[in-house]
């Protein structure tokens, strides 16, 4: 599912949130930006976050947050093989090219 803008409300930013933080303390780290920076983020220049939640069985499982040309945050629940990839990449690239959009970036992990 896509959300942007006014379509994301604080029930949506509170499930993203809850999937960032597990996802970072799953991996033995903190997550170093707090809800508030994303609400604040999203308060300033809401037409430019894009939601993407992945669901299953009527259940919510994982969510990317994506800066339209910016870039992206992810976290899930619970692990499924290849749901980051959906996620923050297919989801991403098919929004674009919807929506009329040229550039996709996605994001590197390290060097």
């Amino acid at each position: 599912m896509w959300l942007r803008g006014a379509e994301i409300d604080e029930e949506a930013l509170d499930f993203f949130y809850a999937c960032y933080e597990n996802t970072y303390r799953e991996h033995w780290n903190s997550p170093y930006l707090s809800r508030e920076f994303f609400g604040r983020i999203h308060a300033a220049a809401p037409d430019s976050v894009l939601l993407v939640t992945a669901e299953a069985d009527g259940q919510r499982l994982a969510c990317a947050l994506n800066m339209i040309m910016f870039g992206r945050y992810w976290g899930t629940k619970e692990f499924i093989s290849g749901l980051h990839f959906e996620t923050c990449y297919m989801q991403g690239i098919q929004y674009c090219i919807e929506n009329g959009l040229v550039r996709f970036e996605g994001g590197a992990q390290g060097a």
